[in-house]
């Protein structure tokens, strides 16, 4: 996989699932399925990539692995990612995050919680969100060079592409800014950054919701009290998937906006129409001008007006303030 011989890697794993299914081993076809879900994806098999890796969520549920889940979940989020569903994503990708914060878990096999700040990271760049899509690239490179890990070929490509992307919106200094406090943070502060910044934005409800107890564990986790994933109880409070849902099928549960506006730029929307200035919206936001700006000119576009007044007149007839 490292090599970018993603044909060759399909075929070796597919003779291990085959020979773990002819031991009966069912931990083991679930482990190699995920990774060939995630080849499948790789290689642009979007049907194929979901057929496995619905097959390996279904068995590590019958296991009662919820650590298994979690990782399912963030390979089902990274799908949906591909395929443009955001809101799929963020559903996903908020519960893997969920999940692997109750577990109390002090993971051998960090580049889990990289990959996983990567799609958050990926999701506020779609957002428009760059700064936050900053810090949180900053954390996963972070959280990459502390433990030695190495991006596969396509990841790679995608992440220094939405490097280059981002920096296209935000000066060098904001940039340089956004990512040094990404870069300052602990894995735990990181992972509640993002799933923050998936909840706020995204509106999800249910078990994506991270309780206060879950929040103290995570950063006892950050400073060494762990557990080994065996003995790892799910936390009070915390919630196991259904059998019966099917995160791949599940309706999106962030709430429409009229022209297809987005939460965040909604947010903007009702702060002009109460006649706040960028810099008094920057603030609050704890955004840049520059990125409040990049804002307005997208909410503009979408509602297809070009003053405050009428942004103001068209929140007021939408019923948005």
């Amino acid at each position: 996989m490292y090599r970018d011989d993603y044909e060759r890697a399909t075929m070796l794993i597919q003779q291990t699932v085959e020979i773990a299914r002819e031991l009966g081993s069912r931990v083991g076809i679930a482990d190699w399925l995920v990774y060939l879900g995630t080849l499948e994806l790789y290689r642009g098999n979007y049907n194929a990539a979901e057929k496995y890796l619905e097959e390996t969520l279904a068995l590590f549920r019958d296991l009662g692995n919820q650590l298994g889940i979690a990782h399912v979940y963030h390979c089902m989020a990274n799908l949906a990612l591909h395929q443009g569903d955001y809101d799929r994503a963020a559903k996903l990708i908020s519960d893997s995050l969920s999940l692997s914060q109750s577990f109390l878990v002090n993971f051998s096999n960090r580049e889990f919680s990289v990959a996983r700040l990567l799609i958050v990271g990926k999701l506020a760049l779609a957002h428009h969100d760059y700064e936050e899509a900053v810090q949180l690239f900053g954390a996963a490179e972070a959280l990459r060079e502390q433990n030695g890990y190495l991006l596969e070929p396509l990841p790679r490509v995608e992440y220094s592409e939405a490097i280059a992307e981002v920096q296209k919106y935000l000066d060098t200094t904001v940039f340089e800014v956004a990512w040094a406090k990404g870069q300052a943070m602990a894995e735990a502060e990181a992972i509640i950054f993002a799933l923050d910044y998936v909840h706020s934005v995204y509106a999800l409800g249910g078990m994506a919701r991270v309780t206060a107890s879950q929040g103290d564990k995570a950063l006892a986790w950050a400073q060494g009290r762990t557990m080994t994933p065996e003995r790892a109880p799910a936390s009070k409070g915390s919630v196991i998937p259904s059998k019966e849902t099917s995160p791949m099928s599940s309706t999106a549960l962030s709430p429409t906006y009229p022209d297809g506006l987005t939460r965040r730029e909604v947010e903007v929307l009702r702060l002009i129409a109460e006649g706040w200035t960028d810099a008094q919206i920057a603030e609050h936001l704890v955004i840049s001008p520059r990125t409040v700006n990049h804002h307005l000119t997208s909410i503009y576009h979408k509602i297809q007006v070009s003053s405050r007044s009428a942004a103001t007149r068209y929140a007021v007839e939408q019923h948005l303030v």
